[in-house]
């Protein structure tokens, strides 16, 4: 039975999931689609049903346990892989909690904006991710023949964007909503049988009934 563990970090514990180290991850599914494992969380019997995105490595369907534990970066999960590829307990180990730094910055003008930006990305031209919708719009402009879709055109009407994408037999349309979250999309109050795909930077809504593209995977996944 193998046995390894995690880092939790302060991104994991906000969207509830958990990535695993590249050298552990032969003891997960392989392939390109998020599928379903079985985890059995510590002093707890019934199993649960957790997402696990092999491109990513990412294990999603934490929150509810992080809270449990009232986990802090620095924390860590331990693994036990059960039956290979297929059943996994977790094992909660307090660690030595890392406290989040706040920076004050003043600036020398008044009124002077601030730039902020994402994490350094250094894709196709594009030096940081996107830290808002109209920055996922660029950044599937660069990587949505990748992906097979042809685009037709935007639009400030909802959705976002019409395109059309190969099924075997013909080019078929795909209405498109752009989200910086997957979740804002249900913020934003839009309709579900208007859209077919949803394209975001982090994908937060596990069980959506929409197909969500999430380009921070793509990214990760075209640079390999």
């Amino acid at each position: 039975m193998a046995q390894f563990k995690n880092k939790i970090t302060q991104i994991n514990v906000e969207l509830g999931f958990m990535r695993i180290n590249k050298a552990n991850s032969e003891y997960f599914p392989k392939g390109k689609e998020s599928l379903k494992i079985t985890g059995v969380f510590e002093n707890e019997e019934t199993p649960v049903q957790l997402t696990y995105n092999p491109k990513g490595q990412e294990i999603y369907g934490l929150t509810g346990w992080y809270r449990q534990h009232n986990a802090r970066a620095g924390d860590f999960i331990k693994f036990e892989a059960r039956e290979s590829l297929k059943v996994y307990k977790f094992i909660f180990e307090k660690g030595v909690a890392i406290p989040l730094k706040t920076i004050h910055t003043k600036s020398t003008k008044k009124g002077r904006d601030v730039s902020v930006v994402g994490e350094p990305i250094n894709f196709r031209g594009i030096i940081y991710a996107p830290v808002n919708e109209q920055g996922v719009v660029f950044l599937f402009s660069k990587v949505h023949d990748d992906l097979g879709i042809k685009i037709e055109g935007i639009q400030q009407a909802y959705p976002d964007a019409r395109g059309r994408r190969f099924n075997g037999k013909g080019w078929v349309e795909e209405r498109i909503e752009f989200e910086y979250r997957a979740s804002d999309f249900q913020t934003h109050g839009h309709d579900i049988e208007k859209c077919d795909i949803i394209v975001c930077w982090t994908n937060d809504w596990q069980d959506s009934p929409i197909e969500i593209i999430e380009l921070k995977s793509i990214i990760r996944e075209i640079s390999k």
